[in-house]
């Protein structure tokens, strides 16, 4: 009975060690809940003062930000905010302006990733990022760099091309003197072209394309005689020949990658003995699956094709007209390639040099006719279904934050000029105008063209234009 009385209280000793002992713990817990609950309720601190908004004003459309003394540098950092270096109050360093909140702020990053906005980059197919820097092509992998190609360079140019769909890119290895195309989402390359000649990569933005969805590159190959000219086609994947030695020059792909146009050679002539340009009569569609050509000729207009040829969808827009001592443009032909039916836009622009740069750009239903003459730069926008033109002429050349004394910026169907001391952001169907009299200025370009900021740099002045 004894034993058992002992075993009796050495079992109730346990179980009172162990109420202790959970009292103990859930003590601890609230201890440790209430004082992270008081700790949630002690403010916070803001090292850094709140800035003066006071020298910035809105209306409209347009903000004016006056804030600084000096400014050496204006670059959009992403969608929403514009970065900004120069001397605000007592300090100098960078500044972020948000559009959204239209508040100017100390910018809190990590002030090296700044120097990969002045490096060349392109949001991929993949998501990632691709940087052309140093004559080297790189991928951005969230802080880690992926080396794709090493050494681009050849004389005074990086050569690559990068798809529309941002799906692969063409490029010069010049270590191995060869034309790779390399895939990103697959991690894979592909010899297309080895001991690359040097008159194919003096001429390799104007004579080799990479197709719109990275399937096929086109290479055009010379000959003393214009006629003689052929292109060969290769599979951006394979590197084998799908199209051998046509005859054709001036080669334009159709945006899904089926067709691509040319100048068929034995009907073409250059405009005159000192120029490259090309004026044809017979215009060549090759069905790139099928392997089979059809042909559009001028000769019953009694005109030339006088410009290279655009694509939308399968309709396709070239400007013909005459060449005597100037360049006569008489209208714009219009041709839908599936059934070769076409129709002309009267678009009447005489007297030009013979050697005027003249392109092609669709939006929607709108095509912009770029005019670039060696003293004049006129832009045609035609309503290609009312045949309505809108001309913006005698423009004036202007700079960009990397780049001086351009004509016009284009990008994503919409434009920016200058002239007549504004500076202009048109649309298909608006315009957003900043004014600037006279004064020294820089335009920074939305990242989706939705407006542009101007800085006036003498008078430390960024004025904002928003396009939405």
């Amino acid at each position: 009975m004894k034993r058992e009385g002992e075993k009796m209280i050495t079992k109730r000793n346990i179980v009172k060690a162990f109420v202790v002992l959970i009292a103990a713990l859930l003590l601890i817990v609230i201890y440790n809940k209430t004082k992270k609950e008081t700790l949630h309720f002690v403010p916070v601190v803001n090292s850094v003062p709140e800035l003066s908004q006071k020298e910035i004003v809105t209306s409209g459309h347009e903000t004016i930000i006056k804030s600084f003394k000096t400014i050496e540098d204006v670059r959009w950092l992403d969608h929403q905010q514009l970065l900004i270096k120069g001397n605000l109050e007592t300090r100098s360093g960078y500044y972020v302006f948000n559009l959204e909140k239209q508040l100017l702020m100390p910018y809190k990053e990590n002030v090296e990733k700044i120097s990969d906005l002045k490096s060349l980059s392109y949001e991929i197919k993949t998501g990632e990022i691709l940087t052309v820097n140093n004559s080297a092509i790189e991928i951005q992998e969230d802080d880690n760099k992926k080396m794709i190609a090493n050494d681009i360079h050849f004389k005074d140019r990086d050569l690559y091309q990068i798809s529309e769909d941002g799906s692969k890119v063409l490029y010069y290895d010049a270590l191995a003197k060869t034309l790779v195309a390399y895939d990103f989402s697959k991690d894979s390359y592909k010899t297309i072209l080895k001991n690359v000649p040097d008159i194919i990569l003096n001429n390799f933005f104007e004579k080799v394309k990479l197709s719109p969805l990275g399937g096929y590159i086109s290479i055009e190959y010379f000959s003393n005689e214009l006629e003689e000219n052929f292109f060969s086609i290769y599979g951006a994947d394979s590197g084998k020949l799908y199209g051998e030695e046509i005859h054709g020059i001036d080669v334009t792909w159709s945006k899904d990658d089926s067709y691509l146009a040319f100048f068929y050679t034995r009907e073409s002539e250059k405009i005159n003995e000192t120029s490259n340009k090309i004026i044809s009569k017979r215009l060549g569609y090759y069905d790139v699956e099928n392997k089979a050509i059809k042909y559009l000729d001028s000769t019953p207009l009694e005109k030339e094709m006088v410009s290279k040829l655009s694509w939308q969808g399968h309709k396709t827009a070239i400007l013909v007209g005459h060449v005597l001592d100037t360049l006569n443009v008489t209208g714009l032909l219009l041709n839908d390639f599936k059934d070769l039916n076409f129709y002309e836009i009267p678009l009447e622009v005489n007297g030009l040099s013979p050697d005027s740069l003249i392109n092609l750009l669709w939006q929607n239903h709108y095509l912009w006719v770029f005019i670039n003459q060696e003293d004049n730069q006129d832009i045609y926008k035609v309503d290609t279904v009312s045949g309505h033109i809108a001309l913006y002429k005698d423009l004036k050349p202007f700079s960009l934050i990397d780049l001086e004394g351009v004509n016009y910026y284009y990008k994503d169907g919409k434009l920016i000029t200058f002239q007549d001391n504004k500076v202009t952001l048109a649309d298909v169907d608006k315009e957003s105008i900043a004014h600037v009299d006279d004064l020294s200025f820089k335009v920074i370009p939305h990242p989706d063209m939705n407006g542009f900021a101007l800085w006036l740099d003498e008078e430390a002045v960024i004025k904002i234009v928003n396009n939405d």
